[in-house]
């Protein structure tokens, strides 16, 4: 008798957060329909010094160093400002000999300066695109930097450009940003002090770097207008403090994939603009404690990633005022208590619920999930689900992926309103004790691509099915059932070795293997694998 089969149902698809995005098993990716946060739109500065009334000439009786040495030391100590071995000093020496800006026409010297720092300190010189950096033009017209008429700089964006290296603290420079966007580079450290002094923050995306450290520093926390706010996939330690609540106008926090700890604090309901909050986790521990009752309050949440964690109690009934969830993943929890609730049916626009590995969670799937008729993925498998598998199942017009295995005390009938949904593609009925015999019309989803029923009490045959129908059927297990009779001939062609080759069928498991057989099947050339 060969061993349990070594596959396995394919794991849910995972969300595009984006972030997240997204969508979400890798880094967060910005969910669809996700809010995104546009460069304000100004004019950008022709070449050259913005052309405020010139002064007289700022440098009689004193040298280009000398001057420019009296502003930055107002930036950065006199000390590191003059040492060559630093990103400070690198950029200092650059603007005294090198630079041919006119620095008495300039109102701008600081951002000029920090901007530089900026390039040094992240090795500017290996920077993917590094387009009109340290040269004479104005900095407005650098790759990714984007200003007002007065030339402060509003957007910086420099997301996948292989910067590499720690943020320098002289970013403070550039007070007037509403977007700072350096997703996806090698940056390293902690969050400088200097963020704080972006008071007019929008939008600040650091996602996919290397940083350490605190991520809810006080300059982060003080940050009122921040809309976006994204660090996902970095190093930090922290916990999600209650000082959170402030941050009123977040529409989205994402922080997946850091080392992240403590409990979700109440506050959290005090963000009533969120739209996406994704701090699910790929390593071990996580957030733990309940999830908490306030997260009711947040009525524009579209999507929720808060799986691999270590929440536990219940569900909060709560969350099924949240009418425009879109998705919710809290999967990979310590939840218990009922699954689903008949309120479920609040949720007319959810796309993907995944509720799997949360093994104290009970209860049944409510006949009022019938009413989800946007919902895509269904992933409630190792549970303690029990009754049946309701006939509204039929409802769920846009269904993909349906996975209710492992939760054993699943009864009852297949319903044939499952087979007539015209997208479903994946579905695990696999490890619980439906009954009765095997659904007529299995045959008629034509995207249909793998069908685990194993390890039920199916009785009765399989039926043939018609021709051109599963051509898309991948892998098909029927063993671990009472089933008899034979493996239908019409499946038996589906096989991807056959000649010619009309399917792409490459497992079928079935209890072919006593003598006699409970099902009779070719062995290999119809049922690759045989159980007694």
């Amino acid at each position: 008798t060969p061993g349990a089969p070594t596959g396995s149902p394919v794991v849910a698809p995972t969300a595009t957060p984006g972030a997240p995005t997204g969508s979400p098993t890798t880094s967060p990716t910005p969910p669809a329909g996700s809010p995104t946060i546009a460069p304000t739109a100004v004019p950008t500065p022709a070449e050259g010094a913005p052309t405020g009334t010139p002064t007289a000439d700022c440098l009689a009786g004193t040298t280009r160093e000398a001057f420019l040495q009296t502003i930055l030391v107002q930036v950065t100590d006199e000390a590191t400002l003059t040492d060559p071995t630093t990103a400070q000093g690198q950029a200092f020496d650059w603007m005294v000999n090198t630079d041919t800006i006119d620095v008495c026409a300039s109102t701008t010297l600081e951002q000029r300066y920090g901007l530089t720092t900026l390039y040094f300190s992240t090795d500017g010189v290996n920077w993917t695109n590094q387009t009109e950096w340290l040269t004479s033009t104005f900095e407005c017209t650098w790759e990714g930097i984007t200003c007002a008429e007065s030339g402060a700089a509003l957007n910086l964006n420099l997301e996948q450009n292989n910067l590499s290296g720690p943020l320098p603290n002289e970013i403070s420079t550039l007070f007037a940003l509403e977007t700072f966007e350096v997703f996806g580079n090698s940056l390293t450290g902690p969050i400088v002090a200097g963020v704080g002094n972006m008071t007019s923050l929008l939008l600040f995306d650091i996602e996919e770097n290397f940083f350490t450290g605190l991520f809810f520093t006080a300059e982060i926390l003080s940050l009122t207008s921040l809309v976006a706010l994204r660090g996902s996939t970095n190093q930090f330690e922290d916990i999600i403090p209650g000082e959170i609540g402030g941050l009123t106008n977040l529409r989205q926090l994402w922080l997946a994939e850091n080392a992240l700890g403590g409990n979700l604090p109440t506050q959290i309901g005090d963000l009533t603009s969120l739209e996406s909050f994704i701090i699910y986790n790929t390593g071990d521990n996580g957030i733990d404690g309940t999830i908490p009752t306030e997260m009711g309050n947040l009525v524009n949440l579209t999507f929720v990633q808060l799986y691999n964690n270590s929440f536990t109690g219940t569900i909060p009934v709560e969350l099924y005022n949240i009418a425009n969830i879109v998705e919710l993943r809290l999967d990979q929890n310590d939840l218990s208590g009922p699954a689903m609730n008949p309120l479920i049916s609040n949720w007319v626009n959810l796309q993907d619920l995944r509720l799997y590995d949360n093994g104290l969670l009970t209860g049944v799937i409510p006949t009022t999930i019938g009413s989800l008729t946007a919902l895509e993925v269904l992933a409630v498998n190792d549970l303690q689900l029990s009754g049946t598998l309701p006939t509204e199942i039929g409802g769920l017009a846009a269904l993909d992926f349906l996975d209710v295995s492992d939760n054993n005390a699943m009864t009852g009938a297949i319903p044939t309103e499952l087979f007539d949904l015209q997208l479903i593609r994946l579905v695990y009925l696999s490890n619980n004790t439906f009954t009765g015999t095997f659904p007529a019309n299995y045959g008629n989803p034509p995207l249909l691509r793998d069908l685990f029923v194993e390890n039920n009490f199916l009785i009765g045959t399989v039926p043939e099915i018609a021709a051109e129908q599963l051509l898309n059927l991948n892998e098909f297990l029927i063993w671990g059932n009472v089933l008899t009779g034979s493996v239908p001939a019409s499946i038996c062609a589906l096989r991807n070795d056959t000649e010619p080759a009309i399917g792409i069928l490459e497992d079928l498991w079935s209890d072919c293997g006593g003598d006699p057989p409970e099902i009779a099947c070719d062995f290999p050339a119809c049922c690759n694998r045989c159980f007694v």
